[in-house]
């Protein structure tokens, strides 16, 4: 599945850049930044208390007056978080941190005027995430302290769902959630999104 994802995407991103070389009024790219929010509870745990700073860029074909279609890349650095743990002749301190890179290709509706004055977009995507938990473990024994350390990724795909509304023509306030999995276990990683987006 991963391969045909893999596949899928690269297959979309060469179709946008030969479209934009015929039809360049029909493509905008942009910046995106914002925060992310852990909402699964593997991921409130490795990046507690979890609000994370993200980055990215993205290309936009409007098909039509009310359909795009994106193609996006982000980073989210999460903040750092740690578990605790202590038995009759050891005590343990694990710090956690995480962060993700991803590339998505997403689908936007654009919901007709009158009512919504053409500003407001909901959409969904599908992502593939390259996630990246580094660890450092304090283990106090009684023959002394040992300070293991390491770096484990991970690579899952995801689907997501955003609600977009257009405060300027090159201006777009975005909130979404996404959801992945991560971890030997395959462990359930959401989270949640508001982001900025600049149009050029």
């Amino acid at each position: 599945m991963r391969t045909g994802l893999m596949i899928a995407l690269v297959g979309l991103l060469t179709s946008l850049r030969l479209v934009a070389e015929d039809t360049r009024q029909a493509i905008d790219w942009g910046l995106q930044c914002g925060l992310a929010f852990p909402t699964s509870s593997d991921l409130k745990v490795t990046t507690r208390p979890g609000v994370g700073g993200l980055l990215g860029v993205h290309l936009d074909w409007r098909a039509t007056q009310s359909q795009v279609l994106r193609a996006r890349a982000d980073a989210i650095w999460f903040s750092s978080g740690s578990q605790d743990g202590q038995g009759p002749s050891l005590e343990q301190r694990i710090l956690t941190q995480g962060r993700n890179a991803g590339v998505a290709v997403e689908y936007l509706h654009r919901l007709s005027p009158p009512m919504f004055e053409g500003r407001w977009a909901l959409g969904a995507g599908v992502h593939l995430i390259r996630w990246t938990v580094a660890s450092k473990d304090r283990l106090s024994l009684s023959g002394g302290t040992f300070l293991p350390a390491g770096t484990t990724t991970w690579t899952r795909e995801g689907i997501g769902g955003v609600v977009v509304y257009q405060l300027r023509r090159s201006l777009e306030f975005e909130g979404g959630i996404l959801f992945s999995h991560y971890g030997y276990e395959n462990q359930a990683a959401s989270y949640a999104h508001l982001n900025l987006l600049w149009h050029y």
